[in-house]
């Protein structure tokens, strides 16, 4: 009950709220929750399988750019590599309890997004999984075993400042459903998941058949196709599983939260006749509550709310709009709000057409947004915080030694001026199958690595079917560019004894333009800067 108090303690003081106090360090001293996303070098997909040496210096320098709290990732399956036999990954679990006391240190607090979906721990199906979730009692039990061994790892340290589920997370089961529409699969996966039972529960049969449109009998329901008025119903059951799956992670993970969705699903029958071609919006405010935590989250972006294709934005109209989706948020959850993931801007791969704010604007919005901010939440996070790349090399920087790595003909790992490095014997070859990792864009392919070389060597560099021979010399950083490659393995050989590093293998480069991905001083850091200053 204490730790789940101080939780609670902090965001009431976030809030201004009296009639509490704290037994730990001053909540009223952390005013507004300020946030940066941390993944060090790497990014979150990565994070935890990286050494990060300098994440005192990091997290000292986050908190002077006027950060109070870091937010971290904790994938799933990284964590807890199987959901039977209760396995636990020692590595992972050790750098979390590093965070924890690297930013005690450096006077931050600590959130979690608990149950992040990817990473690059084994080949298994990390989706098939969450899909489990909702209809396997080992895969549940997993789950919060999971939930209680984080909760306990991390609420021991003062540092400890929340946690939440996201629902994007949680979301790829939809278009598993959307392709189980029909047979004999579609219906049993409609009963195992209690989607069946539940629009018997809330619809009768002549409802059923109306919102199909066609016949439909009680033994025979199956998920309902997304062009039809009943797709409602499996959104409407989808929400309703979100909320119990987060009430019962509750049980054993006090005040955890949840990021709800805030943007609207399209459903229903086409007709070119009506307005938006017929397609009706179906939100998500039955979640916006967040069982019993004592705030509830989102993601927000500037180009929410906007529809219009390569629309430039600009800035006094952007705030406005965002305000006003803040305000909708509160009002529906009935308690305070945190933005977890406030993006300024964005480049996604896939979505350059999105509305955005023009560059210039940039700036001059997140002036704008400081009072807005402060008037309507208990603060915000920034996703990028540093510039990364997709990288899909797993143990990039050997801190895990050899692991996911094959060798052949005399390879080792060991510590060079206190960072591992993998030294590679004249003639030996190192390996790692990239295999179903994607990159996040379709660009060309990216490859980068630190080597270090006593005399002249030559690098052959291997990805797919394409093959790169580099010379190096010294200490350099190699950069190579290739045609896209999917499902490659990487290869490197080199004909001298060399060192190696820092491994990428990418197609994209996520910008933000607070920090570049080497570490420089990006666009917007000033404004940013600024921004936290304005937010008490």
């Amino acid at each position: 009950m204490k730790r789940k108090l101080c939780c609670v303690l902090l965001i009431c003081a976030a809030l201004g709220l009296s009639g509490f106090t704290s037994t730990v360090e001053s909540a009223d001293e952390l005013g507004k929750i300020k946030a940066a996303t941390y993944y060090s070098d790497e990014w979150v997909i990565n994070f935890w399988n990286s050494e990060t040496n300098d994440m005192d210096k990091e997290l000292s320098e986050i908190r002077e750019d006027g950060f109070n709290t870091i937010i971290v990732c904790v994938p799933w399956r990284e964590f807890q590599p199987l959901t039977v036999g209760g396995a636990y990954n020692d590595y992972a679990f050790e750098k979390l309890e590093r965070v924890m006391k690297s930013a005690e240190r450096n006077g931050l607090k600590v959130m979690l997004r608990l149950g992040y979906t990817w990473d690059y721990y084994d080949e298994s199906d990390i989706l098939k999984r969450y899909e489990e979730l909702l209809y396997k009692t080992t895969t549940q039990n997993a789950w919060l075993s999971y939930a209680e061994k984080v909760y306990d790892t991390v609420s021991k340290y003062p540092s400890y400042a929340g946690a939440f589920l996201t629902w994007e997370d949680f979301w790829n089961f939809i278009s598993v459903a959307e392709n189980l529409t029909e047979g004999y699969n579609a219906r049993s996966m409609a009963r195992a998941t209690g989607y069946a039972d539940y629009a018997i529960e809330n619809y009768s049969l002549e409802e059923l058949t109306e919102l199909h449109g066609k016949k439909i009998y009680k033994e025979l329901i199956a998920f309902p196709e997304k062009d039809t008025d009943a797709y409602r119903i499996f959104l409407e059951f989808y929400d309703d599983w979100l909320n119990q799956l987060l009430e019962k992670t509750q049980e054993v993970f006090p005040d955890l939260s949840m990021e709800v969705r805030l943007d609207m699903d399209s459903y229903g029958f086409a007709n070119e006749d009506e307005p938006d071609g017929g397609k009706k919006g179906f939100t998500h405010e039955t979640t916006y509550g967040c069982g019993n935590a004592s705030y509830s989250a989102n993601m927000l972006s500037a180009n929410m709310g906007f529809g219009t294709a390569g629309e430039l934005l600009e800035a006094k109209s952007t705030a406005a709009m965002s305000e006003q989706i803040l305000k909708r948020h509160a009002a529906g959850a009935g308690k305070p709000i945190f933005c977890d993931q406030f993006l300024f801007t964005d480049n996604t791969p896939g979505f350059e057409d999105n509305a955005r704010l023009d560059d210039s604007e940039i700036d001059e919005y997140l002036r704008l947004m400081g009072p807005v901010f402060d008037e309507n939440t208990i603060g915000y996070g920034v996703w990028t915080y540093r510039d990364y790349a997709d990288n899909i090399v797993y143990n990039s920087q050997f801190a895990l030694d050899l692991k996911g790595w094959k060798h052949y003909g005399g390879v080792s790992v060991e510590t060079v001026e206190g960072t591992k490095m993998c030294r590679m014997n004249a003639g030996s070859t190192l390996t790692q199958e990239l295999g179903t990792r994607n990159y996040i864009s379709s660009e060309n392919t990216k490859i980068s690595m630190r080597v270090k070389a006593d005399s002249e060597a030559n690098i052959r560099i291997k990805l797919g079917q394409t093959e790169t021979v580099v010379p190096v010399s010294g200490e350099m950083t190699v950069n190579i560019g290739l045609p896209k490659q999917e499902r490659s393995t990487l290869s490197i050989h080199t004909d001298k004894d060399i060192l190696i590093d820092d491994i990428k293998v990418y197609s994209h480069i996520t910008r933000a333009g607070i920090y570049t991905e080497d570490g420089e001083e990006g666009a917007h850091l000033e404004a940013i800067r600024e921004f936290n200053e304005r937010l008490e």
